[in-house]
Parts: structure tokens; sequence; C-alpha cells
């Protein structure tokens, strides 16, 4: 097994460091302790914490499921409170695009707020993930898996939709770039390529998971190597690879440090 890969994963094992919490203690004085952006980086917190228990008290089959099941639960309360301001428009797509996946985008206010949506969906994906990788124990119920894969189906096709409206340049993209929107090779300003960069890792998590859909995978493949060349942003063209060759070391977090740990500063 390659160093840097087992290396990753005992950082992923680690707890959110003492320093961070008092620091957020300390922080939360001052701010609306209502704020989605508030509560969802304290529920990442509760994830970093959980994954780090499970993975050093070697907790049971029903004790770890019971945790996530608990966990994941409060994600879905957050999201069904978000205020109207954090609602996409859906829109559907008269004609196939390779931009868009099953004819069909959302469109949010702006990049904060589907950032911050695709790191509750990710996060999402992989606490699913986890209630299906245990060997659950004798007794539970079968419609625990199934729950799990169809969360992560939906979570997944949610991260796909989020996307064609920061780089579908011809079409759902077209209204927000400079000069002649009907461009074929447009110039794109440090902001629109940055709010293409944070779609790389949530991309990353929706087709790395062999739970989801099986269009969703070369579709995100294909719309990373597009983010690669037409942004020039090398690190999508590298995780696109990762993806087709499977030389991520099945390591979500060595991923997300190679792209600069972005993708939770909404």
């Amino acid at each position: 097994m390659d160093n840097n890969c087992e290396q990753e994963r005992s950082r992923g094992r680690n707890p959110t460091p003492r320093e961070l919490k008092e620091l957020r203690a300390y922080i939360a004085n001052f701010l609306d302790r209502k704020d989605p952006n508030w509560r969802l980086m304290n529920h990442v917190v509760e994830y970093i914490d959980l994954r780090a228990d499970v993975s050093r008290y070697h907790l049971s089959n029903s004790t770890a499921v019971q945790k996530i099941l608990k966990l994941d639960g409060k994600f879905v309360v957050l999201a069904s409170e978000l205020p109207l301001a954090w609602q996409p428009k859906t829109t559907t797509t008269e004609n196939p695009s390779d931009r868009v996946l099953e004819q069909r985008y959302d469109t949010y206010s702006n990049r904060h707020v589907t950032q911050s949506l695709n790191v509750l969906r990710l996060i999402r994906i992989l606490l699913n993930e986890s209630i299906l990788s245990h060997n659950l124990e004798v007794g539970s119920p079968p419609s625990l898996s199934h729950t799990a894969a169809k969360n992560i189906e939906m979570m997944g096709k949610e991260i796909c939709a989020s996307v064609p409206q920061y780089f579908d340049c011809l079409g759902a993209a077209r209204d927000g770039l400079h000069g002649n929107s009907t461009k074929i090779d447009p110039l794109h300003s440090p902001n629109q390529t940055f709010d293409c960069y944070t779609l790389i890792y949530p991309l990353y998590i929706a087709a790395r998971s062999r739970f989801s859909p099986n269009d969703l995978k070369p579709w995100s493949i294909k719309e990373l190597h597009y983010i690669g060349s037409h942004f020039s942003i090398r690190n999508a063209e590298l995780v696109a690879q990762m993806l087709e060759n499977g030389t991520d070391c099945e390591n979500t977090w060595g991923v997300y440090a190679m792209l600069g740990g972005y993708a939770f500063a909404a």
C-alpha cells in the first residue's frame, strides 16, 4: 500500500482539534447560532469526531449505525429548515445537453449557498456509505440499506444538478459571462473560475461512490475534464483521471487535501 495513502487514512481517524472547538465555542458568543452555515459546520465537526470514534474505539455495528443515523438525521433537519433564499430554482431543459445530467439543473442565489449545500450533500453521501459498508447485525431491517442507497443517489444527483449554473457557458451559465454570451470560448473572471473549482470535490464524492447511479460517474468524469480544459483548472483533470484509473486510494480526505481544503470554506 502506498505510504501517502496510509498517512492520509491515519489523519482521517483523528478527531477535531480541541483548539478549533474552543475557538468555535468562543466565536459562537458573537454569532447567530441559527445561521445555516454555522449549524452546518457544527454538524461537520460532529461527523469528523464520529468518524474518528468509529475507527479508534471499534464501535459495534449496531452502535456505529445508530450514531450515524442520528447525525444524518441532523443534516436532514437542517436541510428542511433552510431559509427561502437558500432554495434553488429547478429548470428542465427541452433538449439533452452534455453539461446537464438528466435534462435538469438547479440555480442558486450565489456560489456560497451552492457550496454550503454541496458540503451537506457530500457529508450525507459519506454517512450513508458508512451505513452500507458496515456489516449490519442480524435483525437489522433491509429497508435501512435501501434507504441509505437512495439517499446517496439523491444527494449525488443534487450535486450534479448544482453545477451547470457555473460552467454551462452556452446554457445555464450564459448570463454570468463577460462579454458576448454566445461566444464559444468566453473570457472568465477569477471569480467564475473559482466557482468551478469549488465544484470539483463534490463531483468527486458523488462520482466515486459505488452506490451512485450508473450514469453519474461517467457524466461527472466528463464534466471534470471539461472544467479542466475549458477553465484551465489542472486539479479537475487530475481528479477526473483518479476516478478513471481508480488511483484515489479510496481516500476522500487525500483528495480533499490535494485540492487545498476549500470545500468547507463557504
